[in-house]
Formats: structure tokens, sequence, C-alpha cells
């Protein structure tokens, strides 16, 4: 079933794709219709044609073989069935919201995160859970239509994806296998445990926007209603709670990393809390109350790491829609009334973060920068290298000086070298 609702994301989306600019609404609508069938087909279990596990072999190599797989999981197909309903509610939204002047793509930017996690829930072995993951970060650049949005979700993005693939290089390092299912083999013999558990908790608390990683999730204030949600709920956060229940293996393996994830998910509790009650602009009450939902979802993921599906996920769906009602009711009541933007606070937690983290970084790097620079780079490197090329220029100029000492240099040096080549030539 899966496989078969994965296949009609794709259509759908490429059905589209050669639409022009023109009715893009009447199309984004259209697309909704659709959406909504193939959703209603999934749920009732009508007209499923593929409804087994898929399984391709996309590289074989000797040493590496990995697999394209969907899943046929009821556990995920049931979390899929929430993901599905989130789906609709934001492509309504993006068909009702005045100011999206894009509908039809934010529509077929939702259905490829739909795929996205499908692809990721599926997973089996490394190279498609990195796959997926960087389809989230692909789809979720796509959707930010904002430069400083985009900027800082690049970044973190990017630095997150290194992280993750980092810890499972290591991983296969050790094992020779890119297999999920011999994760608990690596965790168990302790190779590395303290590093790729924090390089894996680092990705996910990037992807999910927590306390110390916020600047990329609430720069989504700064987009419209629709896109800020689909950014919110369905795009890098989900992935991360996804990622932790996929690896979670090996972060349990170290006694710092959900030490580590605790604190920190407390901690962005408490600035989500305070953000929420000092902050006027209501995208940014909304972004507030999503990091607060997901530090939650990784502290209960912590303890119960396989609820993520039964648990965790099926909130999705209420979380959005209660949210496009607030943001509905909202502008309902500020009708006519400019929002309130000048009186904005600031951001404590912001330069509390600032102060505690950037600085001191920014200290450290200027030091070592002049450092190696002037000390190694200048001193050591260009130093020892122009007393060589001086010494050697030294030399070339002596040697071709017209002197006697100089000739019988080069008379030794040429018969030398004929020695050794005739030598060569008889005895090689």
């Amino acid at each position: 079933m899966l496989l078969q609702l994965f296949a009609e994301f794709l259509a759908i989306g490429a059905l589209f794709l050669p639409v022009g600019h023109r009715r893009r609404r009447a199309w984004a609508f259209l697309v909704l219709l659709l959406t909504l069938a193939a959703a209603v087909a999934f749920s009732t279990g009508s007209g499923a044609v593929l409804s087994a596990d898929a399984e391709y072999e996309w590289l074989s190599f000797q040493s590496l073989r990995a697999f394209f797989y969907i899943t046929s999981d009821p556990e995920i197909v049931k979390a899929t069935q929430y993901v599905l309903a989130a789906m609709l509610v934001l492509m309504l939204l993006n068909l009702l919201n005045p100011r999206e002047e894009y509908a039809l793509a934010a529509d077929n930017i939702v259905l490829l995160l739909g795929c996205a996690f499908i692809f990721l829930a599926s997973a089996q072995d490394f190279m498609q859970l990195m796959t997926a993951s960087c389809c989230y970060s692909i789809f979720g650049f796509a959707l930010i239509n904002n430069t400083d949005a985009k900027n800082k979700f690049i970044f973190y993005a990017f630095a997150s994806e290194m992280a993750i693939f980092a810890a499972l290089a290591v991983v296969y390092a050790k094992t020779g296998s890119i297999a999920l299912a011999d994760l608990p083999e690596f965790a168990r013999r302790g190779w590395h445990k303290d590093l790729t558990a924090l390089l894996i908790l680092f990705g996910v608390l990037s992807k999910c926007g927590m306390f110390l990683f916020q600047n990329q999730f609430m720069a989504l204030r700064n987009l419209s209603i629709n896109r800020l949600l689909t950014g919110a709920w369905l795009a890098a956060p989900l992935s991360g709670l996804v990622l932790y229940n996929k690896l979670h293996v090996v972060c349990e393996a170290s006694a710092y990393s959900l030490p580590i994830l605790r604190v920190l998910a407390v901690l962005a509790i408490g600035w989500a809390a305070v953000g929420l009650v000092r902050h006027c602009q209501f995208q940014a009450k909304l972004l507030y109350l999503a990091a607060m939902a997901f530090a939650v979802a990784l502290l209960w993921l912590a303890l119960y790491p396989d609820a993520i599906y039964e648990q965790v996920v099926k909130w999705l769906p209420s979380a959005v829609f209660l949210e496009a009602v607030a943001w509905a009711l909202w502008m309902r009541r500020c009708s006519g009334i400019a929002e309130p933007t000048a009186v904005e606070p600031r951001d404590n937690m912001s330069a509390i973060y600032e102060t505690l983290f950037v600085e001191p970084l920014r200290f450290v790097g200027r030091v070592l920068w002049l450092a190696v620079d002037f000390v190694v780079i200048e001193r050591s490197l260009l130093g020892t290298m122009s007393t060589l090329v001086r010494l050697v220029v030294s030399g070339l100029q002596k040697i071709q000086s017209a002197s006697w000492p100089a000739f019988g240099l080069l008379a030794a040096v040429a018969l030398g070298m004929l020695i050794y080549n005739i030598g060569g030539f008889v005895y090689g």
C-alpha cells in the first residue's frame, strides 16, 4: 500500500509539473482533490494493487549492497495516515492563503515531503536513510522563499547531514555493513560509542531546531503561514524524530548522549515558553509552540524510542489543524489592524546563546587563525621555503659561474651519471 501511495504522490506531482503560471489556484485545487482521493483509497484499502513490501537492489558491489525498500509494516502504514491528514490540511491552507502566489508549487513540495516520510520510515540501510534525510533538506530548502531563512536553513541542514554521515561512516568502517539491523552489534562492541552517539545527537537536535540550534527554526517566521506550518511540522523536525527512532541504539550506547538530550530538550522547552509569553508576533508564537512540542516528543522518545509512530506522529494532523485555526482566528481578529512589530522584545535566550557560545567560539577562532597564519604558515612554512629557495638559487649560481671549482663539480656530476647509466645498462 505504501508503495502505491508513494507512486501516486510522484505521479500527481509529475502530472502538474508542466503547468504554467496561469490559473495556479485552480490547478492547486485539482491537486488537492487527487491527493484526497489517494488518501481515501489508502485509508480504506480500496483499489490497492501494490500492497506487499517492495525491494530493489540499486547498488551492487562486492563490499557494498544497497536496496530501495518500501515497507508494508502496519505501524508505519498507520503513521502515514496521520501524515496524510496533515498534508491535506497544509494543501488546503496553500489554497486558501491569499498571500501564497505559488500554491501549486507549495502543494508539490508537500507531496514530495510525504514521499520523503515514506522513504525514510521504510529505510533498512544507511544509503536509503541518508538519501531520504537529504531529500528532506532539499525539499525544505525549496519550500523556503526567504533569503535569510534559506541561508540559515542550509547551514544547519548541511551540518546535520554531515554529522550523521560521519557517524554512519564510522559504523560502516567497523562493521563492514550498512544495514540498520547491525547497529545493535556495533553498540554492543562499544566502538567509538561516544563519538558516534554525539554526532547523531547533533544531527537530530539540529534538524528539530532545539536549543543551541534554534536559529534556522525561528527564521521560518518570515514565511507565509502555509509555508511556516509546513516547514515547522512536516519538514526537517519530523525527519529528526524518525532519524532518532532509526539510530537510537547507537545513542543509547553512550553514557553522555541521553543526559545531553534531556538537558537540551528541557532547555528548549524553557526557551520556547519564555518566547511564547514575550513575543508579540503571532508567527513566532506558533513556532515556539512547535518547538515545545518537538522537545516534548524528544523527551518521550528518549524513554520510549519505538513509540514514535503510535504516540508521536498521530498528534501531527491535530497540531497542524489547531495552529491553522488559531492563525485564522487571529487574522480575523486583527483584520484591518497592523500586527505589532515595533514593540518586539529583545530575545534574551538568543543573547545568552550569543554570549555563551558564539562569542567564545569567535574568539577561539580568531586566536587559532592568528596563531596558525602567523606562527605556523608565515614563520615556519613560508620561512623554511624561502630559505630553501635561497639556498637552491645560490647553489645554481655558483655552479654556473665560470670557475675551475664549478667546472670540476659539473664534470664530477656528469661522470657519476654516466657511470650509473652504463652500470644499469650492463648489469640491469
